[in-house]
Formats: C-alpha cells, structure tokens, sequence
C-alpha cells in the first residue's frame, strides 16, 4: 500500500481519537469510509507528505483538539478557508525550508506553483506533524493579525500556542511552512 494511503488513514484515525467526526455529525465508520473514499480517488505522488485539512470545523474547534492555546483575540484573526465545508488535502513542503526567514523573505523565495498556508491549516499541520514542530514557531502566511502581524504557532519548551509574528521580522527558530498552491478536493 502507498506510503501516502498509510499517513492519511492515521490522520483519519486520529481525528477519529480526537473526536472531530462527532463535530460534524457524523458515527467513526461513516467518517473513516467517507474519507478513505474519497482519498482512494485522488492522484497522489509518491515521496510527498499530505495532510488532511478538516474544513468542517471551526479553528477554535481544531485548536482545542489539538492542545493548542490561542493567545490572540480570535475576532482579530483573518483568514479565508480554502474550501468552504469541505475536507481537502494538501501537499506540504518542508516546514523547515524557511527557518530563519521573515514572512516577508519566505513569500519571495517561493517556488512558482508553492504559497504559504492559512493558521488553520498550520494548526492541522501541527496536529498531524508534531514532530516537525519542536522547538520553533511557524507563521500562516495567509492569514494576518491586526495590521502587519502573522498569526503564529510556537512549539518550545512543552508551550505550544498562538502568538504574533511581525511580518519582516527574522528572528532565528522562526519561518514559514509551505505549500503546493494546488489542493486536492476530497
């Protein structure tokens, strides 16, 4: 079975564990089928890392799932969802590609067909990629905080929450996580 096949079933189990079928409504065997089929129609490349982007929830929702703090007056929060109540997957580039780099940096060095991610889908990231996390913070590039302000999820020391990242600014374990700007509906 496909490496990808296999990651995306434990993503769907875990949001099982984390009892986000429930939030839209739905039994564990009606979810896990629904979204195994839909991933079975999907052309995925080998060698990739997906992750599952669960749009039928509300960020708040994700980041009480996902332990995640939210340190930012949520209504100052802007993002667009890329799919509106839809699940969706996405094809993420290295989240360490852009260590060091202010948002600002990041987003000229992007590759043609890559763009930055929104904080849900960074928080769906973190939740299914922990371990690419450790010890850094990583900007949603496509979403904003007040004026010039990234919302930005810090993982050092056990504290892993939302915070405000200026958008020139390059401080040292902090960058951007990528992405293909081409998502795969589900």
């Amino acid at each position: 079975m496909n490496k990808n096949i296999i990651d995306l079933k434990k993503q769907i189990e875990r949001n099982i564990e984390h009892h986000i079928h429930e939030i839209i409504g739905l039994d564990e065997e009606s979810y896990r089928t629904s979204l195994l089929s839909l991933i079975d129609t999907c052309d995925l490349e080998l060698g990739t890392s997906y992750v599952l982007i669960e749009n039928r929830i509300s960020l708040n929702q994700l980041l009480e799932r996902s332990s995640v703090e939210n340190y930012l007056a949520g209504e100052e929060i802007r993002f667009e969802k890329v799919q509106k109540n839809e699940p969706y997957l996405i094809e993420v580039i290295d989240p360490r590609r852009y260590l060091g780099l202010s948002p600002e940096q990041a987003e000229t060095a992007f590759a043609t067909g890559e763009s930055g991610c929104t904080i849900f889908e960074v928080v769906s990231i973190y939740f299914h990629l922990k371990e690419q996390f450790n010890e850094r913070a990583v900007d949603s590039l496509l979403s904003w905080f007040r004026v010039d302000y990234h919302p930005t999820l810090v993982s050092v020391g056990g504290y892993v929450g939302i915070g405000a990242h200026w958008h020139k600014d390059t401080t040292g374990n902090m960058g951007v996580v990528s992405k293909r700007t081409k998502i795969l509906s589900l």
